[in-house]
């Protein structure tokens, strides 16, 4: 529901990836699966875990604009994110996601009036894991492969653990960053 995230939905980032990919001679494919998110819903329900969601979208929509990309969501707690950058810089802006999850959300979270409703000692936290796909990297020479690859590699990142980025390395093997470590 492209409402309640304010993104592109699964076709307008399709297409707009497409288009990205056929313009920019470096850029990544950016995959976040937001980890556990079917246990908020559960605990707190879908109201609750949506405004989660759309904090996260929000953050992380206004993080792609600032570095001249496009975020969007593919459906329940999956969202993207296409920047014109090597897989380094697109290291880097997951990190930064992951700060302004960090220092941004116990903020929102108080001011939230149906959080504050719900009396909680403190904010409950959430986590995502994240694939990273270069494009041109090992073969990636259309825009389908490399929505793929950063969502194989994402999943590679939940089942390392969560709270991880996975990339590859030039000789293809899979490489991890702990998001918990991000500070």
């Amino acid at each position: 529901d492209p409402k309640l995230s304010m993104l592109f939905n699964s076709a307008a980032v399709q297409r707009e990836a497409g288009r990205f990919f056929a313009r920019e001679k470096r850029a990544c494919y950016v995959y976040f699966d937001l980890d556990h998110f079917r246990r908020l819903n559960a605990e707190f329900g879908h109201q609750v875990a949506d405004v989660a969601l759309k904090f996260f979208a929000l953050k992380l929509n206004e993080l792609a604009r600032a570095h001249e990309g496009l975020a969007g969501r593919m459906g329940g707690e999956e969202l993207v994110a296409v920047v014109p950058y090597s897989k380094r810089a697109a290291l880097e802006f997951v990190v930064k996601a992951k700060r302004a999850l960090n220092e941004e959300w116990t903020e929102h979270f108080k001011r939230e009036p149906l959080l504050a409703a719900l009396n909680l000692k403190k904010p409950f936290s959430f986590t995502f894991s994240a694939g990273i796909a270069e494009k041109g990297e090992h073969g990636i020479n259309v825009p389908e492969q490399w929505e793929y690859a950063a969502e194989a590699r994402t999943r590679a990142a939940k089942k390392a653990g969560r709270n991880r980025v996975c990339t590859v390395n030039e000789k293809g093997a899979l490489e991890f960053l702990d998001l918990s470590t991000v500070k």
